[in-house]
């Protein structure tokens, strides 16, 4: 069956297109859904049966008494949904409109005692999801209602009011995730038995590829006069996909380093029933790739042993740029919640224990396996947070006695209280636009202006990296910069300018990348030195990173 483009599915509650199953329906007076359009009009009819079939069959359940009807369920859910959706697409007057995620935590909050796990996976892709995509469902039915204007047909009055519109988003984003591309040739839409085509924006790629994808439009012009307008389609896309979950081994814990990575996937299952695998594309070990996700993960008892921690793969490629060591003091100038402190402080210990499996001898060695790590952030609330994980980690504000290693970890808000010219190492994960997370973030994606991208965040950017960099020592100490952006005018731009100071030519120099540890990373910028790395969602099935970094001769 040759799929040609989306088919969207209008029916008042009375009337459905012949042969298709009726559903149970999700409102009073229309029920929609999406099944892909095919070169026939009984194709079509067809996949327009197969997908109402689905609707009701893959619908989860909800807490209910024995005389619930599934019709109740159904709509129960949808009108969950739509009251968490209201604020976060359709303001009051004078509001900011709210985060996706703010909703979902308030609805589900609200309804903890009330609905059942299913459910709750439900609500969270719908509230998600749906905000997510609403560039592309507006347009959709935007469409739809100006083809009916004026015509014969009744129901076109459906969506005066906002509750009414925001069911409909839902309901068109609830039967897109049974599709495998978003990227359609056009829109076929049943009527009363009638069918429409209706088109996309023809005259502008950019604009086309933002309406289909639902991207800003000055987003999607970015990353076509970077990337070329097909693998910024293919960017977009990934960007509207769940992200896989990889885990970090700790091997701040010395039992770690003698549990190889097989042996620790074998060790999740049999314990947590988790499956999961060591992502052989990692260069390093301790990656692990989740197959299935559990229940919580912050209730499994691996993690609250300080077995690992949850961070995508692509993150911890910026870790292993940084080439931390045992006895090096290191400054994470941008450390936020911690996440690439803990890194760092494993990635120590790590070396060390693949280096000196013996635990007498390293006990001896005692006066050589201390590190510090002084963690930075001008939010010292995030800081907080970090603290509070570093007794699971194996960690400590002052060094563990009887403990293998005394790793300690400092915070402060105040650069100020960094000495100049102190660290081996400074680590600048710099405040971005987050572009390359999109997936993780719903709602940064309609929070960002043009203004940010191209000149706020990058001259903060600048401003904190020639800060950093006076905290590195001189002869051989290390500065590594980090975004978790795909955006040039944040990255090379950045790096670019960076290097083209007097200062730069005077003290610096590029710390180039060992290429047989890096070979994935090099698809789009290597820098002139060799010092450059770009980490593409599309390419590496990671977040989005770039990373430059230089030593201080």
């Amino acid at each position: 069956m040759q799929v040609a483009g989306l088919l969207v599915c209008f029916v008042p509650s009375r009337d459905y297109p012949p042969n298709a199953k009726k559903p149970e329906l999700l409102s009073r007076r229309l029920h929609i859904w999406i099944a892909l359009d095919c070169n026939n009009l009984l194709d079509a009819k067809r996949c327009t049966a197969l997908a109402c079939s689905k609707s009701v069959s893959s619908f989860p359940s909800i807490a209910t008494n024995e005389t619930t009807t599934e019709t109740e369920l159904r709509r129960g859910l949808l009108q969950l949904a739509t009251q968490a959706l209201i604020p976060v697409l359709f303001p009051s007057n004078g509001t900011k409109p709210q985060d996706a995620e703010v909703a979902l935590k308030h609805c589900l909050r609200q309804q903890r005692n009330n609905i059942s796990v299913a459910s709750r996976k439900c609500l969270s892709e719908w509230i998600l999801g749906t905000s997510v995509m609403k560039l592309r469902y507006l347009y959709v039915l935007e469409q739809i209602k100006q083809s009916l204007v004026g015509s014969i047909l009744t129901g076109h009055d459906a969506y005066k009011t906002v509750d009414a519109t925001v069911e409909a988003l839902i309901q068109l984003h609830e039967q897109d995730l049974c599709r495998s591309h978003q990227d359609d040739i056009q829109i076929v839409c049943w009527w009363n038995n009638i069918r429409m085509v209706l088109s996309w924006p023809g005259e502008d790629p950019v604009e086309r590829m933002s309406v289909q994808l639902s991207f800003p439009y000055f987003l999607c012009k970015l990353l076509v006069d970077q990337y070329g307008i097909t693998e910024a389609i293919q960017l977009a896309r990934v960007s509207n996909q769940p992200g896989p979950i990889t885990l970090r081994r700790n091997y701040i814990f010395h039992a770690s380093a003698d549990v190889s990575d097989d042996e620790f996937c074998q060790m999740l299952w049999e314990n947590e029933g988790v499956r999961c695998i060591p992502l052989t594309s990692f260069p390093w070990p301790g990656c692990i790739l989740l197959r299935q996700k559990p229940k919580s993960i912050w209730a499994m008892q691996v993690w609250k042993d300080g077995w690992f921690e949850v961070q995508d793969s692509g993150s911890q490629l910026i870790v292993e740029a940084t080439e931390v060591k045992m006895g090096d003091v290191v400054v994470d100038y941008c450390a936020g919640n911690g996440g690439k402190t803990l890194a760092m402080a494993s990635r120590m210990a790590r070396t060390t224990c693949f280096l000196e499996r013996n635990e007498e001898s390293a006990i001896r060695a005692r006066e050589c396996r201390c590190g510090r790590i002084i963690a930075h952030d001008v939010v010292e609330g995030r800081l907080k947070q970090l603290v509070g994980s570093l007794e699971r980690a194996g960690l400590s504000m002052t060094g563990l006695e009887g403990k293998l290693f005394a790793i300690t970890v400092e915070t402060t808000s105040n650069a100020n209280e960094i000495d100049g010219n102190m660290a081996d190492v400074v680590l600048v994960d710099a405040p971005c636009s987050s572009t390359g997370v999109l997936r993780r973030r719903p709602s940064q994606r309609w929070e960002l202006t043009e203004d940010d991208v191209q000149v706020n965040l990058p001259k903060l950017q600048l401003q904190i990296l020639s800060e950093a960099s006076q905290k590195v020592k001189k002869q051989g100490g290390r500065l590594v910069y980090a975004t978790c952006s795909i955006v040039k005018t944040e990255n090379e731009d950045v790096a670019n300018t960076f290097e083209a100071t007097e200062e730069f030519r005077s003290e610096w120099e590029p710390w180039p990348f060992n290429d047989d540890d890096w070979a994935d990373t090099n698809s789009h910028t290597t820098g002139s030195g060799g010092n450059w790395r770009a980490i593409l969602p599309n390419l590496h099935n990671s977040d989005g990173f770039f990373v430059a970094r230089w030593k201080r001769k």
